[in-house]
């Protein structure tokens, strides 16, 4: 009885440390504005758009990716929005035009010290 035990818990810890893994790549991806590996269903409307984009609404393991993607020149589809749901909140809601927008912030930092930014005086008083 005790070895039947052993083996039902070793089953099941194997089975939850393969979703971990499977949830750790498609939450990675997602982070990463790519398209999620381990899909049960998508669902797609058929709804034509002027600029070729086409949202999806995809059911994996336990969680919800919807992402919408557009084609580019090379004949590739790149992820341009995508959201992660589980437990019905979101985790993840990324666009490409906001991951764009980072990039223009970060460059555009100032790195001077603060006292040679204009309009910023600095006094210290120390007393002893």
């Amino acid at each position: 009885m005790k070895k039947s035990m052993k083996w039902i818990v070793r089953i099941i810890l194997g089975i939850v440390v393969l979703w971990v893994v499977i949830f750790s790549i498609d939450f990675l991806r997602c982070l990463s504005m790519r398209k999620p590996l381990f899909i049960l269903s998508c669902l797609s409307p058929d709804i034509a758009t002027t600029d070729g984009s086409r949202s999806f609404s995809c059911t994996c393991l336990g969680y919800n990716v919807n992402y919408s993607t557009i084609p580019t020149t090379n004949g590739v589809k790149q992820v341009t929005w995508i959201e992660f749901i589980m437990f019905g909140k979101r985790m993840i809601s990324k666009s490409l035009y906001e991951r764009e927008n980072e990039g223009k912030i970060e460059n555009n930092i100032r790195t001077e010290p603060y006292e040679n930014i204009e309009g910023i005086s600095v006094t210290t008083n120390i007393e002893n």
